[in-house]
C-alpha cells in the first residue's frame, strides 16, 4: 500500500487533474490511498473571504467565491461536463460558504471554529471533483472527509491527533474501501475533535495527513508529490548547479525543512519516524523519476554536507545592557514574551549582556513593541540599554548528518565566507551537529549559498 500526497500545484487546473489521473492510474495495483490539498490559490481566497466579510466587505468576499466556483466549473466542464453528482456539491458547497460569510458580516468577527470549517471546503472540493473524474474514467474511487478518519484535539488552526484512537478511525473507515477495490480520496489538512467540530492540523497540513494515514495503515510507502524531482542540495533558483539528493535522513529533512526548504510540513516526520516508514519526494509530472529517498538514518557515504537552505526576510532582535546580570530570569522573560504573540523563533544567542535572537521581519516590530513594555523599569534604569533590530537579513542553513564528529566542518563553511569578503552577523550550532546556522545581510545571500555549494563540491 502507497500514500499518495498531491498539492495544490497539483491540482492548479483540469489539465493538472488529468496528470494526477494518469498518475493514480500507473500504481492503482498497489492499492494507492490518494490525499489531496485544495487546488491552488483556493484555501488563500477562503481566509482572504473571511477578513472581507469580518469588515463588512461583502463585494469582495462575494468576488472570491466568484472565482472559486468558476475555477471548480472549469474543472467540472472539462474533465466531467454534465455530472449531476459534481454540480450539485459545488453549487451546494458555494451557497453554504456564502451564508456563513454573511453571517460573519453581521456578528463582524470569526471564531477559530467556524475558520476551520471554512478553509476546509477547499480540500473537500477538490477531493469531491478527483473522485468523480477517477471513476468516469473507470477507477472505482470514494471520497472520504478528513474528519471521518482523524480524531484530533480541539485546538482549532492548529489541531493535533490522537494517533492510537485515529489509528482505529482510519482502519474501521479505509480497509473496507480498500478491500473492495476501490481509490479513497482522502482530504488534507482537515480532522475532528471529540464533539465532531471540524479542525485544521495547520498550513501545509495535507502533509501530515498523509503521514498519519500511512502511519494508521501501516502503509510501504508514502509519496509526497511536488513539482521537482525530489529535494536539491541548494534552490536550483540561487545555484545553477544544484543537484538532487538521491537519499536523506528524517533528522536532515527535520532540519532543512525548519530553515526553509520547502521539502514537507516538518510535524508530517514525526509518524513517519514512529514506523520507520520510507516516504519519497517525487516529481508529479515524471511518474519514472526516482526522486529522493527519505529514510530513518542516512548511509555513510562520505558526504558531510548534504545541503544548504536559507529563510529570507529575516531580522535580528537584540536586548543589551551591562546590568543585565541582576535581572532575575531575563530569559524566561524575553521567550514568554515571544510565546504570547505565537512568535516563531528561527535562532538564538546570549552573552552576559546580550540576548538576540532571529525572527521573520514581520515579527520584529511586534516583538520589540511587547519587550519594551515587559521591561519598561529595566529600561528606565538603565539594566538594558536598548532593545532593537537589524533588518534585511538571511538566515542560512548547512545541514548534514555527516557532519557529526566530522572536524573541520565549520572553519571550511566559514573560510568559504571569509573568502567572498562576507560578514556574519550571527552563529548558531546545535548540539546534534546536524546543521549549522548563521545570518548574512540580504544582499549576500546568493553569493553566500554559492560559495558554500562550491566549496564542498555539491554540484558534482
Amino acid at each position: 500500500m502507497i500514500v499518495l500526497k498531491f498539492g495544490g500545484a497539483s491540482l492548479a487546473d483540469a489539465k493538472n487533474f488529468e496528470n494526477v489521473k494518469e498518475y493514480i492510474k500507473n500504481i492503482e495495483d498497489k492499492k494507492p490511498v490518494v490525499v489531496v490539498s485544495a487546488m491552488k490559490g483556493i484555501t488563500d481566497m477562503l481566509i482572504d473571504s473571511i477578513d472581507s466579510a469580518v469588515k463588512k466587505r461583502e463585494g469582495e468576499f462575494k468576488r472570491n467565491l466568484e472565482v472559486i466556483e468558476v475555477k471548480h466549473r472549469e474543472v467540472i466542464d472539462l474533465l466531467v461536463p454534465e455530472d449531476k453528482k459534481a454540480l450539485e456539491y459545488l453549487k451546494k458547497s458555494i451557497d453554504e460558504l456564502n451564508q456563513i460569510y454573511i453571517s460573519l458580516s453581521v456578528i463582524m468577527e470569526c471564531s477559530p471554529k467556524t475558520y476551520d470549517r471554512l478553509v476546509s471546503y477547499g480540500e473537500k472540493l477538490s477531493s469531491f471533483l478527483l473522485s468523480c473524474f477517477l471513476q468516469k474514467n473507470g477507477i472505482e474511487s470514494e471520497q472520504i472527509t478528513g474528519e471521518e478518519l482523524i480524531l484530533t484535539d480541539s485546538n482549532h488552526n492548529y489541531a493535533y491527533p490522537d494517533l492510537n484512537k485515529t489509528e482505529k478511525k482510519t482502519r474501521k473507515r479505509l480497509l473496507p474501501v480498500l478491500d473492495s477495490g476501490k481509490v479513497p480520496v482522502v482530504t488534507g489538512f482537515i480532522g475532528a475533535d471529540e464533539k465532531g467540530n471540524i479542525t485544521t492540523l495547520g498550513r501545509g497540513g495535507s502533509d501530515f495527513t498523509a503521514s498519519i494515514l500511512a502511519y494508521c495503515l501501516d502503509a510501504d510507502e508514502v509519496w509526497f508529490l511536488k513539482g521537482v524531482s525530489g529535494i536539491m542540495t541548494a534552490d536550483p533558483e540561487v545555484v545553477v548547479s544544484a543537484n538532487t539528493i538521491k537519499e536523506i535522513s528524517y533528522d536532515e529533512v527535520a532540519e532543512l525543512s525548519y530553515f526553509g526548504a520547502k521539502v514537507f510540513h516538518p510535524i508530517a516526520i514525526h509518524p513517519l519516524r514512529k514506523k520507520e516508514i520510507p516516504s519519497f519526494i517525487k516529481n508529479v509530472y515524471e511518474f519514472d523519476d526516482p526522486g529522493t529517498r527519505v529514510i530513518k538514518e542516512n548511509r555513510k557515504n562520505g558526504t558531510t554536507v548534504k545541503a544548504i537552505t536559507y529563510i529570507k526576510n529575516t531580522s535580528i532582535v537584540s536586548v543589551e545592557g551591562k546590568g543585565m546580570l541582576t535581572i532575575p530570569q531575563i530569559a524566561g522573560r524575553v521567550f514568554s514574551c515571544l510565546g504570547d504573540l505565537n512568535i516563531l523563533m528561527i535562532s538564538q544567542s546570549s552573552s552576559e549582556q546580550n540576548i538576540c535572537f532571529v525572527v521573520r521581519k514581520d515579527d520584529a516590530v511586534k516583538a520589540i513593541r511587547r519587550l519594551k513594555t515587559e521591561f519598561e523599569l529595566e529600561l528606565i534604569k538603565n539594566q538594558i540599554n536598548s532593545i532593537n533590530s537589524e533588518n534585511s537579513l538571511a538566515v542560512l542553513s548547512v545541514v548534514g548528518s555527516g557532519m557529526q564528529k566530522t572536524p573541520g566542518v565549520s572553519g571550511k563553511v566559514f573560510k568559504a565566507l571569509g573568502d567572498e569578503d562576507i560578514n556574519i552577523k550571527l552563529i548558531v550550532q546545535g548540539s546534534s551537529e546536524l546543521n549549522i546556522s548563521f545570518v548574512v545581510d540580504s544582499s549576500f545571500l546568493k553569493k553566500s549559498v554559492n560559495a558554500i555549494h562550491e566549496r564542498f563540491a555539491l554540484g558534482v
